[in-house]
């Protein structure tokens, strides 16, 4: 169902330097201990069943944080900070459909609002993607069903 890794690759790539203002390259792996201090999904419904799930560690939501604010990461309050976070999924979430799915047929996607994971059981993923950006790493993976 995933036509061009290249081409989410490219897309995360853009939100980040165009929201964020943050460079970001993507890497083979990551070989880190307790790598994510955060973990946000949402869930696709159409066209396709599935969710979309970003790793965040401490500093790189700092970054993303403090640039979107222009404030420092500590001045802000949680709920601020988190609303910040589940944005930049929400973001990344509609340019994937539009741009990797766009020659399909049903151009109507819907997809829930992203949420905070807090348990950390993972489901097996279809695709992973690793980056890095300004000396911190993400994560961003994809997990598809087909359509009932």
């Amino acid at each position: 169902m995933i036509k061009n890794r290249k081409l989410i690759a490219e897309t995360i790539r853009k939100v980040f330097a165009d929201m964020f203002f943050i460079d970001v390259e993507e890497v083979d792996t990551l070989v880190l201990e307790k790598p994510w201090d955060i973990i946000i999904k949402t869930e696709i419904i159409k066209p396709f069943q599935g969710f979309f799930y970003l790793y965040l560690n401490q500093d790189m939501q700092k970054t993303a944080v403090e640039n979107i604010f222009a404030e420092n990461f500590e001045n802000l309050d949680s709920k601020k900070k988190e609303d910040c976070l589940l944005e930049l999924l929400n973001v990344i979430s509609g340019n994937i459909l539009r741009v990797v799915f766009q020659d399909e047929k049903e151009k109507h996607y819907e997809v829930k609002v992203p949420q905070v994971l807090h348990d950390e059981s993972i489901a097996e993923n279809e695709i992973t993607l690793f980056f890095q950006a300004e000396g911190s790493f993400f994560q961003f993976s994809v997990q598809l069903f087909e359509q009932k």
